[in-house]
């Protein structure tokens, strides 16, 4: 008999690669076993899309269960903050409903995400950075591509030839930033050549399989700037361009912060995640995932945590007093206690005194005696 071997899709590519001279180093970590032998992961995507479709509840309790597992919790502490961490849910999911929000819900999944098909078939530059003659590039179907240039004014350096500029040309197209990174104002105003005009950049493509063109223009003088948006042969393109641009990222179900993080990736952006502070993690997940019933249990979470810290102040301050004041109260009776020692001494000697005087007296005596001995 003949084995047959039947390679994946990853290892079909890979050889097509290879033979085409391409390079490819494979690196890849799994998990071990508790013999030691290579595993897979103990969660499948089928489980994974099953988490993802938790609800607030279950999430959470499915998160405390892990931590247990990791024995980063023990379980009475879990059990503790399943019970703490539910009652902020339901209070935030009751003040939702008597506002008649309906979006934040205790037992409910969360909302499932709009997927939006978009396909980039070709962009056009034209007076755009390096490119002053009209350049069309097709982009649909090209798989990997290399852009390599020589920049014929300065020797044989490739910098400035415009690979970068012909790359991010259909963001700037969609979005009007030519910079991948995620900046608070990424627009760029240098984009017209040197010797032109008027930049301009047309993008044509398909979304939710509607054909679309998107053309934006930007002028030396800001007046002639122009954004126009065709989708499926109608004109959508409103009265200003700011409008337009609302228009194309409600359309696209986007905007350029996530066309950065999905589609245009640029070098700054490489150790972005790696690098990323705990808050800007939560706000990179925040654009896959909506965080915003984890960001108001959050927030509610710490207005009770102040409050009762606030209330524990208080108390400890009473407590103190308190403590001041039985300090006071122990010293006035420690004084009284010694004050009825001494006066019972006294009352003790005189009884004493008395006793002895009664006794000296003669039995026969009247009592006009016994009241002058007095």
């Amino acid at each position: 008999t003949t084995a047959v071997v039947v390679k994946s899709s990853f290892d079909i590519k890979l050889e097509e690669l290879r033979d085409a001279g391409i390079a490819v180093e494979i690196r890849d970590s799994q998990p071990q076993s508790q013999d030691g032998v290579t595993g897979v992961s103990p969660i499948s995507d089928e489980q994974e899309m099953e988490l993802e479709a938790l609800s607030p509840k279950a999430t959470l309790a499915a998160y405390l269960d892990n931590e247990v597992e990791n024995s980063e919790l023990g379980e009475a502490t879990a059990k503790k903050l399943l019970e703490k961490g539910v009652g902020i849910l339901r209070e935030l999911n009751d003040e939702a409903a008597n506002k008649g929000d309906t979006s934040l819900s205790l037992n409910s999944p969360p909302n499932e995400a709009i997927v939006t098909e978009l396909e980039i078939e070709s962009v056009s530059v034209l007076g755009f950075g390096s490119f002053r003659q009209e350049a069309v590039y097709p982009l649909s179907n090209r798989g990997v591509v290399l852009l390599r240039g020589t920049n014929k004014d300065f020797g044989s350096d490739s910098n400035g030839v415009g690979k970068s500029t012909l790359a991010m040309a259909s963001l700037w197209a969609l979005a009007g930033s030519t910079d991948p990174r995620p900046t608070q104002d990424g627009k760029v105003t240098d984009v017209v050549n040197d010797f032109s005009k008027v930049a301009e950049v047309t993008l044509r493509g398909s979304i939710n399989s509607k054909p679309f063109l998107v053309k934006r223009t930007k002028s030396t003088s800001s007046k002639a700037s122009s954004l126009t948006f065709v989708l499926d042969s109608s004109d959508l393109t409103r009265q200003s361009s700011k409008d337009t641009q609302a228009l194309i990222n409600e359309r696209f179900n986007m905007e350029s912060q996530m066309l950065t993080r999905t589609i245009f990736h640029g070098q700054h952006t490489i150790g972005g995640l790696l690098e990323s502070s705990d808050a800007k993690l939560k706000e990179e997940l925040s654009y896959l995932v909506s965080l915003e019933i984890w960001q108001q249990s959050a927030s509610l979470a710490r207005s009770k945590q102040r409050e009762l810290m606030r209330k524990a102040s208080e108390l400890e301050g009473m407590l103190s007093l308190r403590g001041k004041d039985k300090m006071r109260a122990e010293e006035k009776s420690h004084v009284a206690k010694k004050e009825m020692e001494r006066r019972e001494m006294v009352l003790e000697n005189e009884r004493v005194t008395l006793l002895q005087k009664k006794q000296s007296l003669p039995i026969n005596s009247d009592a006009s005696d016994i009241e002058e001995a007095m």
